[in-house]
């Protein structure tokens, strides 16, 4: 299903951007690496927000395992969205986020 092209898109994408270019600073947001990342990461936010939306029982969707793995899954791509300028200046490095880029 497209799904799984997304995940297989998505684990491609870290794997060919682990191997890439080593000189590039953690944050960018002008790659192409970033682009399909972003790109996957939007159709699995919109995915989770559409099941949840639709679900009859909001308490027990948000109590099934699999609904917090996808959301801890899309979490490490805003997490260094939103700390990209702590990333650019040193505060953090990409040894940092990786690990939660993997874990997805």
């Amino acid at each position: 299903s497209v799904d799984i092209f997304v995940i297989l898109c998505s684990v491609i994408n870290l794997v060919v951007e682990s191997y890439g270019n080593k000189n590039r600073s953690p944050g960018d947001t002008d790659t192409p690496y970033f682009a399909v990342d972003a790109a996957c990461v939007c159709f699995f936010s919109v995915d989770i927000v559409l099941r949840c939306l639709v679900a009859p029982d909001m308490a027990r969707f948000f109590k099934k395992p699999l609904n917090w793995f996808d959301f801890l899954a899309i979490m490490p791509f805003y997490l260094e969205l939103s700390l990209g300028g702590f990333m650019r200046t040193g505060a953090m490095n990409n040894n940092i986020i990786m690990p939660f880029k993997i874990l997805r």
